[in-house]
């Protein structure tokens, strides 16, 4: 039986922002004194963010404006006793 989703682009822009987030929370775990290898994911969280107004410039001097909605990530770690 086929599958019923539909083939996707790799989000590029999404992952390189998910690895920075990641890199982030693993130098603030070290900033604190915490074992980077015993730290594990307790919690992700994402919410929608401001919307941001655009404007595309066309032909005959006309512009066309458009939203571009921000997301917030949170990531929250806890280093496990192993």
């Amino acid at each position: 039986m086929d599958d019923p989703w539909f083939a996707g682009r790799y989000p590029v822009k999404a992952a390189k922002s998910f690895l920075f987030l990641l890199e982030e929370l693993e130098s603030n775990a070290e900033y604190k004194g915490l074992d980077v290898d015993r730290l594990r994911i307790v919690h992700a969280a994402s919410q929608r963010g401001a919307k941001t107004q655009r404007i595309i410039s066309r032909a005959m001097g006309r512009a066309t404006q458009y939203q571009n909605t921000l997301v917030h990530i949170e990531l929250m770690g806890y280093e496990v006793a192993e």
